[in-house]
C-alpha cells in the first residue's frame, strides 16, 4: 500500500511537470510551429505548445508553500504573451492561499482528475496473456501508431489530425517508449510510458473500438508496468477522470487514488 502524503505528491507532480517539459523539447526538435516554450516558476513548470494544445498548461505550483503575486504574474505573462489562456493543474495538497488567489483573479474550474499510483519492482511478474501481441514501436512506426492511438479515443469516424499530431510528439519524447497492440496482425491500439526520476507515467493508451473487450488495455498496462520496473522505476502513476472505466481498469491492476487535481482556467477577454 502507498501512503498518500505531500512528499509523494511533490514527487509525482514534479515527474509529470518534467514530462510536459520533455514534450516541449520534442515539439521543437520536430520543428513545429508555433515554437514551444517552458519555464520553471516556483515549485512548478509552465509549458506552451500552441494556444489550443492540451499540453499548454502548468503543473506543480503551490506544493512548496505560498505562491506569491510576482510568481502568479510571471505565470500569467508566460501564457498571455503567447496568446494562450492559463490552465493550471492544482494538486489538492497545494497551498490553500494559492487556490484562493486563483479564484480572486477570475479563474474557474474546468476539470477534475484523479492521480493513481502503485509500487513496481523487477521482482514482480507482469505477465501478458491473450490472443494479441504487445511490442515496442520502432521509430519508423511512430506516425502509424500515433494515428492508431488517436482513433482509439474516437468512438466513430476518424481522429482529427490535431489529436494525431499530439501523439506524434508524445512518442518522440526522449523519455518515452511507445508500445503497439496487434490483433490478428492488425494494429489494434497502443500506449506510452514516460520515465522520469524513478517514476513510470503511463499515458496515451487506447484501443480501436472494433478490437475492444479482448483484454488489450490490460495487456498494454501490464507490459508498460514491466518495462518501467526493468528501467529501475519504483513507482508507476496514471491520471484519469474520476469514476471512469480507465480508473477502474488501473485499480484492478493495483493502482490506488493518492490525490486529486483541479484544473483552474483563465481566459483573456
Amino acid at each position: 500500500m502507498i501512503l498518500s502524503d505531500k512528499t509523494l505528491a511533490v514527487r509525482l507532480e514534479t515527474a509529470q511537470a518534467l514530462n510536459q517539459v520533455e514534450y516541449a523539447k520534442a515539439y521543437n526538435r520536430m520543428g513545429l510551429e508555433p515554437e514551444a516554450a517552458h519555464k520553471k516558476i516556483g515549485s512548478g513548470h509552465a509549458v506552451f505548445a500552441g494556444a489550443d494544445s492540451p499540453l499548454t498548461q502548468a503543473f506543480g505550483l503551490g506544493l512548496e508553500g505560498e505562491v506569491d503575486d510576482d510568481e502568479l504574474d510571471e505565470l500569467e505573462a508566460f501564457f498571455k504573451d503567447r496568446g494562450a489562456g492559463v490552465n493550471v493543474e492544482v494538486c489538492n495538497m497545494a497551498d490553500m492561499i494559492f487556490i484562493q488567489k486563483l479564484i480572486e483573479r477570475g479563474y474557474t474550474i474546468s476539470e477534475f482528475t484523479h492521480v493513481l499510483a502503485r509500487p513496481i519492482a523487477t521482482t514482480e511478474a507482469f505477465d501478458v496473456s491473450g490472443d494479441y501481441i504487445i511490442r515496442e514501436v520502432g521509430e519508423d512506426e511512430i506516425d502509424t501508431y500515433s494515428r492508431v492511438v488517436a482513433e482509439g479515443f474516437v468512438e466513430h469516424g476518424l481522429a482529427q489530425d490535431s489529436l494525431t499530431d499530439v501523439f506524434k510528439v508524445f512518442f518522440r519524447q526522449a523519455n518515452c517508449t511507445c508500445f503497439a497492440a496487434l490483433n490478428n496482425g492488425e494494429p489494434a491500439g497502443g500506449g506510452a510510458v514516460f520515465i522520469q526520476d524513478g517514476v513510470a507515467e503511463l499515458g496515451g493508451a487506447s484501443t480501436i473500438p472494433r478490437h475492444r473487450n479482448l483484454g488489450i488495455q490490460t495487456g498494454l498496462l501490464r507490459r508498460r508496468l514491466g518495462f518501467g520496473a526493468s528501467k529501475g522505476c519504483d513507482l508507476a502513476m496514471v491520471t484519469t477522470l474520476p469514476g471512469t472505466t480507465s480508473q477502474r481498469n488501473v485499480q484492478r491492476q493495483g493502482f490506488q487514488i493518492v490525490y486529486a487535481r483541479t484544473k483552474f482556467t483563465r481566459e483573456w477577454k
